[in-house]
């Protein structure tokens, strides 16, 4: 019989936590994540996972409401009037970064309902946010809650940023807080602007035509800046989340092309610093009034019992601290495009919210733009289940420069107009294009180890983690065990702070050598066949260049719908057991092999048009504006 549950999360203190375990024989462990699980098992703990109470319709009715809420709460009545800001919902600045929060805090709402109802216990022990959610559903039974402060706290997903850097051979990172990283971020630019002139001169510039391209790493678009450096027009960097100049690469592309670079702190004088400060008091004033709303506590219910008092104090933190950055890049945006004479604004990602609001700005001047497609986009209708947090269609004004026939079909399908689709290709991939008849077969087998990361509730669960786990260690014994062969990991560049894969390969072998932040490009050039566990760009970087791929499947079916794996240009393969046949037919079979490369360059040649010479195609577009 069980007399106490102990809920424990990955920013759970384990130790204090199991310290006030009373009778551990009648005491029940559930783990809510994939690193909880890992802690707990290394130390002998005993105990189940959060996934054995949460069944298929609740993931289903966690994977439908985590949509519903992250795109319906800043609509309310009574909410939306609150959060205006020119014209702009400041709620829908974070539509899609919300998004993982919500579905993270309604899953451990519902697991934790679930346990409750299974398990019914005298005490529970539990981190404050989890306890909080337990007193909301036991407020009439006679249970006992213990609860403690939690290591973190509930964040948005780019609350913190990983710094990656090398001693060697060997990769590391550390994790630091968002406004820390921004402080880094603004030192570096002001050095660099310094040293290498980068900073734009509005006395010398400021009546020239510009060209302003939003958070762009100048590394992957080195052949861009070239091609738009020809043209008679200021070609300008504005990187609200990164700075422009991070490595030695991104800095030669910005000398030979001659760009400048801006920031939008260096448009801040007293006048504006006062405007900034009145609204952001505004906004406090607001958010408290938002805080009290009752709707908020009747949208965030499920079967009736409302979790909106246990997120009530960190999501409107989180929002004010969102949105007070808001409001300062709204008034310097205004500012830059009243002292800049920009005519075009080239994008990557029309979902971040600094791009938002700068674009937002800019249609105030009547700023025309254009978003460029930046990887794959899954085909599958499936996808329209969180098609409203990813909108494909272009904001008023912009333009989406897509790489292909596909996607405009896809995306006259969503009701985009041809006038506002640009066939324009890949120009980060024109360098691919030349470097073909460079490529060798080295004897590398690169793994593109994309970090598991699905926004559904199977993206969270644990025995989906550890399901990646068993391959990752599969295909890496197979790898590494083929003579004269030599593995090689490529992690994906984007931050995953709760699931770090780098352990678990050192284990296998800690000879394996592991990248992340490097060139893409060097690594599949040399490499004799591309590995990658899950949908990715890199799988279409490879046939570029005219290797093989193999595909490990994982996650949602849908995933697997698309062209590139229908086409069969990627081998799809579920099992280690058809990994290692088709790793070595890809390897020895030259016949197999080649029929795959084939495939693989079709699959080029309807997605991707312009090959080689799309920087220069859409330069001469811009050269109109």
């Amino acid at each position: 019989m069980v007399d106490s549950i102990v809920l424990v999360e990955h920013s759970s203190d384990i130790a204090k936590l199991m310290s006030k375990v009373t009778e551990p024989k009648k005491t029940k462990v559930i783990s809510f994540d994939i690193t909880a699980h890992n802690t707990l098992s290394k130390l002998g703990i005993e105990h189940e996972k959060v996934e054995s109470y949460i069944d298929i319709n609740d993931q289903d009715l966690i994977d439908k409401l985590f949509v519903d809420k992250s795109h319906e709460w800043y609509k309310l009545e009574g909410v939306s009037d609150l959060l205006q800001l020119d014209n702009i919902n400041l709620g829908w600045l974070l539509e899609f970064e919300i998004a993982s929060y919500f579905l993270s805090i309604m899953r451990n709402f519902v697991g934790m309902m679930r346990i409750i109802d299974k398990e019914n216990p005298s005490v529970v022990l539990a981190s404050d946010l989890l306890a909080s959610m337990v007193k909301i559903v036991t407020k009439n039974k006679k249970i006992v809650v213990h609860s403690y402060i939690a290591t973190n706290t509930p964040s948005l997903w780019f609350d913190r940023v990983e710094i990656p850097f090398r001693i060697g051979k060997k990769s590391f990172a550390i994790w630091i807080s968002r406004d820390l990283a921004l402080k880094i971020k603004n030192i570096m630019e002001s050095v660099t602007n310094l040293i290498f002139n980068f900073k734009f001169n509005f006395s010398h510039a400021s009546n020239k035509a510009s060209i302003l391209l939003l958070d762009f790493n100048p590394m992957l678009h080195g052949d861009l800046l070239k091609e738009l450096s020809r043209l008679d027009k200021n070609v300008v960097l504005l990187n609200e989340r990164r700075p422009a100049v991070w490595n030695l690469q991104s800095l030669k592309n910005i000398k030979q092309s001659k760009s400048k670079v801006i920031r939008l702190k260096d448009f801040l004088n007293s006048k504006l610093q006062s405007i900034i400060l009145q609204k952001q008091k505004e906004l406090q004033i607001n958010l408290q009034k938002m805080s009290l709303n009752s709707k908020l506590e009747e949208l965030f219910s499920i079967e009736g019992y409302s979790f909106w008092p246990s997120i009530k104090e960190s999501f409107v933190g989180m929002c004010s601290r969102r949105f007070n950055e808001a409001i300062e890049r709204f008034e310097l945006s205004k500012e830059l495009f009243t002292k800049m004479s920009v005519t075009c604004i080239l994008i990557l990602y029309a979902v971040a919210p600094e791009e938002k609001v700068i674009l937002h700005a800019a249609r105030g001047f009547k700023i025309p733009g254009i978003i460029l497609q930046h990887g794959l986009i899954p085909e599958s209708i499936h996808m329209q289940r969180i098609a409203i947090l990813l909108p494909a269609i272009p904001p008023i004004g912009i333009k989406h420069a897509s790489w292909g026939k596909v996607i405009a079909n896809q995306l006259r399908q969503l009701g985009v107009k041809d006038d506002d689709i640009i066939l324009a290709g890949s120009t980060r991939h024109d360098e691919f294009f030349r470097m073909k008849n460079k490529c060798q077969n080295k004897g590398n087998i690169l793994f593109a180890c994309t970090i598991f990361a699905e926004l559904s509730c199977y993206g969270l669960d644990t025995n989906a983690f550890l399901q990646f786990e068993n391959i990752l260690r599969e295909v890496c014994r197979i790898s590494t065990n083929i003579q004269n062969k030599k593995l090689i990991i490529k992690l994906h560049p984007s931050q995953f702070d709760l699931y770090d894969v780098k352990p678990i390969i050192h284990d296998i072998d800690p000879s394996i050598p592991i990248y992340k932040t490097n060139n893409i490009l060097d690594l599949i050039k040399d490499c004799d066949v591309l590995f990658s566990i899950g949908p990715s760009t890199v799988l279409l970087e490879a046939m570029i260049l005219d290797k093989p791929t193999i595909t490990f499947r994982m996650g949602s079916q849908w995933f697997y719908e698309d062209k590139i794996f229908q086409s069969e240009a990627s081998l799809l393969v579920k099992t280690p057991e058809e990994f290692e046949n088709a790793l070595n037919n890809v390897l020895f079979n030259d016949a197999f092999r080649n029929e795959l490369i084939q495939k693989g360059k079709k699959f080029v040649n309807e997605y991707l048009v312009n090959q080689g010479n799309s920087s220069n195609f859409l330069a001469n577009i811009i050269k109109n504006y």
